[in-house]
Order: structure tokens, then sequence, then C-alpha cells
């Protein structure tokens, strides 16, 4: 046993490198196929909430979901899909609006110098660019700026920059762990504590613990984010739907038993996703 480092995000390359090796891909090849496999795998959470958002109710309301047409499910998902893994988060739009106001303030200058508001400075750069036929952004602009879009440059990357950047990092290989545990939130709640035994409960318990703690070592700092949504969606589910046996500290009222049962599966579930990977934790191999 020793004592070694171990990078906040070394999971994800974990994950990437075991079917590598085992399929004994060459790295530079393995590389332009983890790319799209994580793309999809991203593509195939984000339309499994968005396909489940659209069924209303919980388990008895079964038979109702059955009707719903399964194209009109498959357009939600979809919809989703595409929200989050392309259209980004509208940097762009800002960046052409700009764009044009940059246009109309350059020729303006270089004419009369003339000054106008940014409403008729973007006018008068629609004009330019109808003219000339291009903008005065560099050919890497379009992708780099609308990933820097708050002022001091703090990386506001949305997915399809990092895909198409081109970039295995931390919340690259995060992305479909992150919507996991959103699906994983969602299916609690749609649920509606309507567990028929007790290992169903026991069961997903223990698979929430484990895709929550498996993003410490994925990207750390999606660990406390997403640990505080699965734990609201447990205690509104438990809140609002469970029915606990009287066996359940039968001294107390029923909104004071919750609540004090609330806390324990919190700290249970804390306690659970931490020793899942305490390995990572410890820093020991």
């Amino acid at each position: 046993m020793s004592f070694c480092y171990i990078n906040y995000y070394y999971f994800g390359l974990v994950i990437a490198a075991i079917p590598t090796k085992l399929l004994a891909i060459v790295p530079s090849i393995a590389y332009n196929l983890i790319l799209p496999s994580f793309f999809s795998f991203t593509a195939m959470a984000s339309f499994s909430i968005g396909e489940n958002l659209a069924i209303i109710g919980g388990k008895k309301d079964a038979q109702n979901n059955l009707s719903m047409k399964s194209n009109k499910k498959f357009i939600y998902g979809l919809v989703t899909a595409i929200f989050l893994l392309i259209i980004g988060n509208l940097g762009t739009v800002k960046m052409i609006f700009q764009g044009f106001q940059h246009l109309g303030e350059l020729f303006l200058t270089l004419i009369n110098n003339d000054q106008l508001d940014k409403v008729g400075a973007f006018f008068e750069g629609v004009k330019v660019l109808i003219q000339q036929g291009r903008f005065n952004f560099y050919p890497g602009d379009w992708y780099w700026i609308p990933s820097r879009t708050i002022t001091g440059e703090p990386i506001t990357e949305f997915p399809y920059f990092t895909f198409l950047y081109g970039d295995p990092h931390a919340h690259l290989f995060s992305l479909p762990i992150t919507l996991t545990v959103i699906c994983w939130s969602l299916s609690t709640v749609k649920n509606r504590w309507e567990y028929e035994n007790a290992w169903e409960f026991g069961v997903a318990f223990f698979t929430g613990a484990l895709l929550v703690g498996a993003l410490r070592p994925t990207n750390t700092w999606d660990y406390p984010v997403y640990f505080i949504i699965a734990c609201i969606s447990v205690i509104f589910s438990l809140l609002k739907y469970a029915n606990l046996k009287e066996h359940f500290f039968p001294n107390l009222t029923i909104k004071t038993r919750k609540i004090l049962i609330g806390i324990l599966l919190v700290f249970g579930f804390g306690l659970l996703s931490y020793l899942l990977f305490i390995p990572f934790s410890k820093l020991i191999f």
C-alpha cells in the first residue's frame, strides 16, 4: 500500500481507457472514437430526460401513459437533446449582434466620424455586411468567443463547443453521469414513493449514491451540485408521497417523522456515495 497523487478528473480517463485497452485500440484512433461515443452517451441521457418529462404521473398512471403517442414522446426527447448538445448558450447570437454593431461603428468612423447608438450601428452594420459579405471575425472566433461570454473570461463552455473543440476534459466525461443523475432524480419524484418492496427502494437508493459518488473522481466540482439535486428529489418524494408505517418513530407526528427520516436518508446517501469511492477519497492504492 502506497500513497500517491490522483487528479480530480482521473475516473473519466479510466472510463475511456478501459474499452480502449480491452479492444487494443491505438490511442490516436481511440481519441477519435471516444469523443463521438460520449457525445452519443450525452444525447441518450438528455433524450431520456425529455421523453420522461412528457410522461405524466407515476406507476398508477401507467395505463394513461400507454395512450400517449410514441412520436410525441420522441419529439420531447429529441428537442431536449438538441437544445442541450447543439443549441449551446446562445453566445453566437450575441456575437452576431455585436458583429453588426462593430461593422457599423467602424464604417461610420472611417467615413464621416459620426456616432450612432447601438441600434443604429446594428442596422448600419447589416448594410455593410450585405456590401462586403463578411464579418471582421477570425474563423476561430466563431467557436471560441461564445465559450467566454461573461466579462473576465470565465469558462462558459457549452457541450457542443467541448465536443467540437475536441477537449476530453473532466467536464466532458462527467456530462453523461450528471444527466443520468438527473434521470435518477426525475424517476425518484415520478415514482411517487410507490415501492412495492423494501429491496426496490434499497436498489434505487444504492444506484443513486453510486452515480452521484462517481462524480467526485470524474469531475469533483459537479459532486456537490448533483448531490443536492439528488437529495432534493428524495426529500420531495418522501414528504409528498410516502406513507410511512407506524413502527417508524411511532411517538412522533407524521410530518416530524418524515422530516427525521429525510435527514437520515440524506446523511446515509452522502455517506454511501463517499464509501463507494473511498479509495479515491483516501488517495490510497
